[in-house]
């Protein structure tokens, strides 16, 4: 009984610990970082109830860092450019989740 709740409570503090997002946050992530890339607004709910470490508005799009550890970053990142294709086994890595919203990670 007490293994059983044991493992039950590592898998569940492994999910707490997952890098991915929701799908059905994508939509509203990708069209509140566009109004954010653009100022269009000042209100970012969506964004805001992820909790990201930091928000970096660039060039190529909004990265929403999630996570760091020494020069490894992980996030989101919704592009400028809807027709936005990453290079191939570039650093960061792009993976496509939905809506527009790509997941990266930064190995360093």
């Amino acid at each position: 009984m007490l293994r059983r709740f044991a493992f039950g409570t590592v898998l569940i503090l492994l999910a707490a610990c997952g890098r991915d997002l929701p799908k059905a946050d994508l939509a509203a992530l990708s069209a509140e970082a566009r109004l954010m890339a653009n100022h269009a607004s000042d209100e970012f709910r969506t964004i805001a109830s992820l909790r990201p470490l930091r928000i970096d508005v660039r060039d190529d799009g909004v990265y929403l860092v999630m996570g760091e550890h020494f020069v490894e970053e992980w996030g989101f990142f919704i592009p400028h450019d809807g027709a936005f294709k990453p290079r191939a086994g570039g650093d960061p890595s792009f993976k496509p989740l939905a809506e527009g919203v790509w997941r990266y990670d930064i190995a360093g």
